[in-house]
């Protein structure tokens, strides 16, 4: 097979979050444990951070990977989703798994009596390969979606990290923040510290219980400090400090790593992993930015770091979202006074134009309507406003250039 011809196979057999939404979820670990016992069980073969939380997890994966590559060492990566390229999912210091990689796994597994797995196992037990077959010295895994019945929840980590938890994907996780810390709160393993930042009582007694009942080590964070650190990095401040915290823990487990790799590798962070979804200010259209903030929390934080650099009626949006996101209460956040350009991402999943049309259309909005997310992002930018593109990570996805991803292929 060509590497076209294998990603066909993988998106068209295989059931897609991206494509059918929670529909394409499949709960449970029988069917990745079957496939990694098939594999003999890369998972037990390389080291590992697990990382989960309704925001911010991509941001500390991509963070801590990139100080590890600072320190020297040979980190596997895993995120999802992915912005261009289905190997953007799975990298080691930054490069993509290559096409080769991809399609030999493919080919190996395609005649194999799999139990039907999801999209996301699939590319999970490919990911646990890769790393294993590759010798890393550790790999930062993120969930795809919860925690205890998560894929990727079959290893046993060196250290567990929660980020934030808030309201999304709650037909799935729970409707109430205490039943979705519960999933995430799964994925903590019996004698792996686990590090979060959470502020809300009620989820950290969830968290406190499950670390107890598994006697794991809780660290809880609370402003960290380190010098050195750039004034105008797209992270949030608790997300940073959850980083900060975790190396420093990993720095007691036999990893040398020191104060200034800890600095460099956050301020580096995008040019050592290619992790442009928070905050990515273009190259070249300085007053273009894009966050794949896309739910209540990341939108409510979003909002507030534009209206720093300058008010809400001097700023151009571009904004789509998906079908299954609680677009009344985002509407909610969305200030009155600036001005929309709504579209339409190239995924099943994303609402219809009409639909985000009548919303804003009821709401007094001041909008354009755009064929696409590209004539959003030209119409918006030409206007010499400042202009965020945000509500989606598919929408940023095809928003963000194609050339700044061609040093990690």
């Amino acid at each position: 097979m060509t590497y076209q011809e294998t990603l066909d196979y993988l998106f068209s057999r295989l059931p897609m979050l991206q494509n059918k939404g929670l529909a394409a979820i499949k709960p449970g670990l029988e069917r990745i444990s079957r496939i990694c016992d098939i594999l003999d069980n890369p998972e037990r073969k390389f080291k590992s951070v697990h990382i989960a939380g309704t925001n911010g997890k991509g941001s500390v994966a991509n963070m801590l990977c990139s100080v590890l590559i600072e320190a020297g060492y040979k980190v596997g990566l895993y995120t999802s989703p992915h912005f261009k390229d289905f190997r953007e999912r799975i990298k080691i210091n930054g490069k993509c798994i290559p096409q080769e990689a991809v399609i030999s796994f493919v080919s190996s597994l395609k005649e194999s009596e799999l139990p039907e797995p999801s999209f996301f196992e699939y590319s999970t037990a490919m990911a646990f390969q890769h790393f294993a077959e590759e010798e890393v010295d550790i790999a930062i895994i993120e969930t795809g979606l919860g925690g205890r019945l998560d894929s990727t929840n079959v290893i046993t980590p060196l250290l567990s990290v929660i980020t934030s938890i808030s309201l999304d994907h709650t037909e799935f996780l729970g409707s109430t923040v205490e039943e979705i810390a519960k999933e995430k709160a799964g994925i903590i393993k019996n004698g792996v510290p686990l590090v979060s930042g959470i502020h809300n009582p009620s989820v950290e007694e969830v968290f406190i219980d499950h670390a107890n009942a598994n006697k794991a080590k809780y660290h809880f964070v609370k402003d960290v400090f380190i010098k050195g650190l750039a004034q105008d990095l797209p992270f949030r401040k608790d997300n940073v400090d959850l980083v900060i915290k975790s190396a420093e823990i990993l720095s007691h487990m036999d990893f040398q790593i020191g104060k200034d790799h800890i600095r460099e590798g956050i301020n580096r962070t995008v040019e050592n992993t290619g992790f442009y979804g928070r905050w990515y200010r273009d190259s070249e259209k300085k007053n273009l930015y894009f966050d794949v903030a896309h739910n209540t929390a990341g939108v409510a934080h979003v909002l507030e770091k534009a209206k720093s650099i300058v008010d809400h009626k001097g700023w151009n949006f571009v904004f789509g979202v998906v079908r299954d996101k609680d677009l009344g209460k985002i509407m909610d956040l969305l200030p009155e006074e600036s001005t929309y350009y709504l579209c339409e991402a190239k995924v099943p999943r994303a609402l219809p134009l009409e639909e985000l049309e009548k919303t804003f259309k009821s709401r007094g909005f001041n909008y354009f309507l755009s064929k696409s997310v590209e004539e959003a992002v030209q119409m918006a930018s030409a206007q010499g406003k400042p202009t965020l593109v945000f509500g989606s990570f598919f929408v940023v996805a095809e928003a963000l250039p194609e050339k700044i991803f061609e040093k990690f292929n």
